[in-house]
């Protein structure tokens, strides 16, 4: 190391001053102990301030391991918890699915049964058309035979009466005495206007 102009002027003075060369060295012994201790306190301190600064970047160190694994252990469990949450939905989807074409399976076969019983009902109303409008005729027809009938047994029962009046006249111009007839059987008579 270079000596300081000062330091050149103080030698030269001590020198000049008629120290001897040996105080001159001892002087500079003491400082360059000085010099010594003060650089050992100094590197103390500098060692002191490394194994604290290396204390302080283990227990960072420390912290940024604790922090990532608690990371790395939430990204896991976010993780599974999605994964979970994803199979829950895939499944429960399936499952909507699966439902939703069985009930739309269920309703085409409904439809298809309600269409067939559409026309089968149809069917039925037409048949049962038919036989009302069969029976229909039959009654017509069968009521003009009644009719007829009627008419028929009316003439009938006319020309019977008919000839029983004339019976009746020609018996009772012979038997003259005669007892008439009860009540009831003039009344009937008396219906079919005949008058005896």
């Amino acid at each position: 190391m270079m000596a300081s102009p000062v330091k050149k002027k103080a030698a030269a003075a001590a020198v000049k001053d008629g120290k001897d060369a040996g105080a001159l060295l001892d002087e500079k012994l003491k400082k360059a102990a000085l010099r010594i201790q003060s650089l050992e306190r100094e590197l103390v301190n500098q060692m002191e301030q490394t194994a604290r600064a290396n204390a302080a970047r283990n227990e960072l160190r420390t912290v940024i391991e604790n922090t990532r694994y608690d990371l790395e252990r939430r990204q896991e469990d976010h993780f599974d918890i999605a994964s979970e949450m994803t199979r829950q939905y895939l499944t429960m989807q399936s499952s909507l699915l699966k439902s939703i074409n069985e009930l739309e399976n269920r309703n085409a076969e409904l439809c298809d049964q309600l269409d067939a019983s559409k026309a089968a009902n149809e069917e039925l109303r037409k048949e049962f058309n038919r036989n009302i409008s069969a029976k229909d005729a039959t009654i017509l027809t069968q009521q003009r035979k009644m009719d007829q009938m009627a008419l028929d047994f009316n003439e009938i029962l006319k020309e019977t009466i008919d000839k029983m009046s004339e019976r009746i006249e020609e018996h009772a111009t012979k038997n003259l005495k005669q007892p008439p007839l009860p009540p009831h059987i003039s009344e009937q008579l008396a219906e079919f206007n005949i008058r005896l």
